[in-house]
């Protein structure tokens, strides 16, 4: 007696959705403030895990932040903040190590 598997179809809901990672990575151009506040406003993180994460970018050169679809980076990209926009948050200077 010979068996055939059922034929599936996949629905919308469990076709393979990709993830993608933020990761910023340490340059010179961004300071350490600038990495913090970025951070806390993006991604909501409060200001001891914002620091945290910018000193671990700082003395490793790049650290994951998030991973999740990308609907859920697009909404956190089209935020647009005063300082973002002016690029006012460039101008602080100090280093990253607290």
């Amino acid at each position: 007696m010979s068996r055939e598997a059922p034929s599936v179809e996949k629905t919308e809901q469990e076709q393979h959705i990709p993830f993608y990672r933020v990761l910023p990575l340490d340059d010179s151009e961004h300071t350490c403030d600038y990495v913090i506040e970025m951070l806390e406003e993006l991604f909501c993180m409060s200001a001891s895990d914002a620091d945290r994460r910018a000193v671990e970018v700082d003395t490793t050169g790049g650290a994951v932040v998030i991973t999740c679809e990308l609907p859920a980076l697009s909404s956190r990209a089209t935020r647009s903040t005063p300082m973002a926009r002016t690029g006012a948050w460039r101008s602080r200077k100090g280093p990253c190590r607290r």
